[in-house]
């Protein structure tokens, strides 16, 4: 799978897990780390920008101290709850 010619595998990811930010949608010069609040499977069903069913993910980010939500193929795995 690819979005914008960057691929992506599918995570089940679940409340807990740590994630990161994938480099090709960085804000700022390092990447940010969170923990996800929630998970809404399958949420995302072949939208223009997303060509597959993916996962609405809440991730509450550390640096921020606030609650973002974000398809799931943004993020990277850091570590499982």
């Amino acid at each position: 799978m690819s979005i914008q010619g960057h691929k992506t595998t599918y995570i089940k990811y679940n409340i807990g897990d740590i994630v990161r930010e994938r480099d090709w949608i960085l804000i700022s010069d390092e990447p940010m780390y969170g923990i996800i609040t929630k998970v809404e499977r399958s949420a995302y069903r072949q939208t223009e920008w997303i060509p597959y069913t993916d996962d609405r993910i809440h991730v509450f980010w550390f640096q921020w101290s606030s609650t973002e939500i974000l398809p799931a193929c943004f993020l990277e795995l850091i570590s499982k709850a």
